[in-house]
């Protein structure tokens, strides 16, 4: 069985005033911490400060996805990329604010040259003695939720209140991918506005993904049209000839899984998948969506005011951030979730008639 949770809300206990700062965000990998940093960007640009954000070069294709008040920096990785950033933080920001919390971040930091940075309580990192590198560190909260954290460091650091954290849509696809988009679904048969369901599938090795046959079987349940998102992970994944299928590759797939997050918004399509990068794009592109949770903590990494259907097998290992499973009968918690729990879930946002 699988139990239903939803999102937070904030609050700043801080009310000083602070004048415009320019502030750079560190947060350069993954796609799925990333997107849940953005509405911080939000918060900060309607608080009347300017935003830069240091990314790393495979995250590129955000730069153009961004909303305008975003000014990206992009690290090529390496010794030479590293080289080229050297001391442009001097003169460039007044604060730099680490949501990454690792060795990595750490150094970039230095190699800038900011003139000051502020990270989160050392207990909170994975890599807790990258935390030794910042001058100033918030100290340890109860505050769960990734996007929450994040917007309490910058009242910390700004000994400011800023505005609430926005609600999606936070990535904006260009008309040039909407159109893209637009002759792929024909291509697979999907013409008008008619509602999707898209179904994210996962790589078999990843501990987070729903099994591959309870996708299958979900989809032959659906009574409405429906496709499955694999992405450039799941290259080896083969589906039934019958599955409508919609792989996200090359330099402008990111472009069109936003595009793809915009189309769901604006038809009343949904989204359903495992707590990954490419949920979380369809998230902060407006999709609605269902986030299904096993080894990860929903508390922390689930979206904002979404859905999230989480797998009750109790299990001494959770929450587990590993990148495989130890378990020698693999990652019983997302087996634990069955077609059935996602069907109620479903149904209970729709008529009774809506689903078989």
């Amino acid at each position: 069985m699988g139990a239903l949770s939803g999102g937070q809300e904030n609050t700043c206990p801080l009310q000083e005033d602070s004048q415009v700062s320019r502030v750079l965000i560190l947060r350069l990998s993954s796609l799925g911490d990333i997107v849940q940093a953005l509405p911080l960007a939000g918060s900060l640009e309607a608080g009347g400060h300017r935003v830069s954000w240091l990314l790393e070069d495979r995250f590129a294709g955000l730069e153009s996805l961004l909303g305008s008040w975003v000014s990206p920096l992009i690290w090529r990785r390496g010794w030479k990329g590293s080289w080229a950033l050297r001391g442009k933080g001097r003169q460039g920001f007044d604060l730099g604010l680490d949501l990454q919390g690792n060795w990595k971040s750490a150094f970039l930091a230095k190699v800038l040259g900011l003139k000051r940075v502020v990270g989160f309580a050392r207990p909170e990192l994975r890599e807790p003695w990258a935390g030794l590198l910042w001058e100033e560190r918030m100290a340890p909260s109860a505050t769960r939720g990734m996007a929450e954290r994040a917007w309490e460091l910058a009242c910390f650091a700004l000994e400011e209140a800023l505005p609430p954290l926005p609600p999606p849509p936070y990535l904006f696809p260009s008309s040039a991918a909407r159109v893209r988009l637009r002759k792929t679904l024909e291509k697979l048969g999907f013409a008008g506005e008619a509602p999707l369901d898209v179904l994210v599938a996962g790589a078999a090795s990843d501990p987070r993904a729903w099994p591959l046959r309870r996708i299958i079987a979900l989809y032959r349940r659906l009574p409405g049209p429906a496709l499955v998102l694999l992405g450039p992970r799941e290259r080896s994944l083969v589906l039934p000839p019958w599955v409508s299928c919609l792989r996200q590759e090359g330099e402008g797939g990111l472009e069109e899984l936003v595009a793809l997050g915009a189309h769901l918004r604006e038809t009343g399509g949904r989204a359903l998948g495992h707590d990954g990068g490419a949920m979380h794009v369809l998230d902060a592109a407006g999709a609605e969506t269902l986030f299904l949770f096993g080894p990860q903590d929903p508390e922390r990494t689930g979206p904002r005011g979404g859905r999230v259907l989480q797998g009750e097998t109790p299990l001494p290992c959770r929450p587990c951030r590993k990148p495989s499973c130890s378990l020698p009968q693999g990652p019983l918690c997302m087996e634990s979730i069955r077609v059935e729990d996602v069907l109620d879930v479903l149904r209970a946002h729709e008529s009774p008639s809506d689903l078989l």
